[in-house]
């Protein structure tokens, strides 16, 4: 039941996660900064959602002591982060939801590298597949730092939180860089605005969080796995929310990625069957009424 629970959560925010690149894609149609919607994103998600979230949280419960190792490694995560959003929100800006969710579908291969040089525990090899991209790459290393930070300090909301602040900070340093033009700042209540709200709730906040606890609790690999089913999504937002045309190829590619996911999901809970009777094999084996018990069924036998 905990497997299942772990995939809902993390099938549900990639739908999510999807619908909001396809909100943001029709914003950035009209005009809206890509780099501008960074930073209102996370700054939204910060002040309005996480923040109240942790004073609610940690009202009645012990936070354990920050320490300055773990805040620049959070610092870190963050400039990781930022990284990755920035590259996947450009994307959009110059393709389209589909695309990016394609260039993310590469994202698994990256991180099972990566998680055999950093030596993360729990990853599977026959449960991998995948390429590499510049942005899978990054994404990747995402997850393997989360994972890398969230067993050393577990917990989940207030390193978000701070990943979060961290991640507005930097993405405002890139904008005032790289966006010249001033009116760009300015907000309008119209679909730039929903996207940015949309943004801040699903494709930050909640992804974010829901990613730190679905690393802590079965690794960063398991999380990559899920990247590939964006796409599945992101075709049918995309014919239905942004007029795309819907090709043939797309739907046998969307076919062929789901039976995919299906089936790793499918081997996992047949893997996690498997452990788990051995573990009771192994538990009956080492009691010591095990040999009396066998030895009366003989004697019973005879």
């Amino acid at each position: 039941m905990w497997s299942v629970g772990v995939t809902a959560v993390m099938v549900a925010v990639e739908c999510l996660e999807v619908g909001s690149s396809t909100l943001n894609k029709a914003a950035m149609n009209k005009g809206t900064s890509d780099f501008v919607l960074i930073v209102y994103s996370n700054a939204f998600a910060a002040i309005f959602i996480l923040l109240p979230s942790t004073f609610i949280y940690y009202r009645n419960r012990t936070r354990p002591p920050l320490t300055v190792s773990i805040i620049c490694k959070i610092f870190g995560l963050g400039l990781i982060s930022c990284c990755v959003q920035t590259c996947l929100y450009v994307g959009i800006g110059y393709s389209s939801p589909t695309l990016s969710s394609a260039i993310v579908d590469l994202t698994p291969a990256f991180t099972f590298i990566l998680a055999l040089i950093s030596s993360c525990r729990g990853i599977d090899c026959d449960f991998v597949q995948g390429a590499s991209t510049s942005s899978s790459f990054f994404l990747s290393l995402l997850y393997i730092v989360q994972t890398s930070i969230i067993r050393e300090y577990p917990e989940e909301l207030m390193a978000t939180f701070i990943c979060c602040v961290f991640v507005t900070i930097q993405s405002t340093v890139v904008a005032l860089i790289a966006e010249r033009n001033p009116n760009s700042w300015r907000l309008k209540p119209d679909m730039e605005l929903i996207a940015i709200g949309c943004s801040a709730l699903f494709a930050v906040a909640l992804r974010s969080l829901a990613h730190t606890w679905a690393c802590h609790k079965k690794g960063p690999v398991y999380v990559s796995m899920y990247k590939p089913l964006g796409i599945v999504f992101a075709i049918i937002m995309g014919v239905t929310l942004l007029g795309d045309t819907l090709y043939l190829g797309s739907v046998v590619g969307a076919t062929i990625v789901a039976f995919g996911f299906y089936s790793v999901i499918w081997g996992q809970s047949e893997e996690e069957k498997m452990i788990d009777d051995k573990d009771i094999d192994s538990l009956q084996s080492s009691s010591p009424k095990a040999p009396l018990l066998q030895t009366k069924s003989i004697f019973c036998r005879n």
